[in-house]
């Protein structure tokens, strides 16, 4: 057995002094571990991989804003905005469409007179000519603005909100 005290034999001696104290790594064993740093998170990404991402993220958010500018197009096209100036088949549009509506408002409320004159006291039938009233005023609440500079609500509308007010009902606008 050796000791530390006792000497090293002569040629085990030159031998260890022949070993060089640093050995280069091998070919390609730093980029490889370089590598595997990078993947576990512990080392930034190179230049390449950044400015390569950048260039991804760039692209992508390019795509997004030419997809959105032609959803917006798209959009434009079917349904001209508020700001835009009315058009003539627009205004003849909304026209049809309030003449729709309003026959079937008008239809509705005929079905429900007749099924209300069954159980006039019943909650539903309470219920349903609140809405009936509630609809029509808010209808003519819209009348002002379609009209001349005019501000006042049509009287049966007043007349209506009285009645509400004085019945046991509650009001809801919708």
């Amino acid at each position: 057995m050796i000791d530390d005290h006792d000497p090293l034999p002569p040629e085990l001696a030159a031998a260890l002094a022949a070993i060089p104290a640093e050995a280069p790594p091998p070919p390609g064993e730093e980029d490889r571990t370089v590598r595997a740093l990078r993947r576990r998170g512990l080392l930034p990404p190179s230049r390449r991989e950044r400015v390569g991402w950048y260039a991804g993220a760039a692209a992508a958010a390019a795509l997004f804003f030419v997809a959105g500018a032609r959803y917006g197009q798209t959009r434009g096209a079917r349904a001209p905005s508020s700001a835009s100036s009315p058009r003539a088949s627009d205004a003849v549009a909304a026209a049809h469409l309030v003449q729709r509506t309003g026959s079937e408002y008008v239809t509705a409320l005929v079905r429900f007179a007749a099924l209300s004159r069954s159980a006039p006291a019943d909650p539903p039938v309470a219920e349903g000519r609140e809405a009936a009233a509630t609809t029509l005023c808010a209808a003519a609440a819209q009348l002002p603005r379609m009209a001349s500079s005019a501000r006042a609500t049509p009287a049966a509308c007043d007349t209506t909100r009285a009645a509400l007010e004085r019945s046991s009902v509650h009001l809801y606008w919708f």
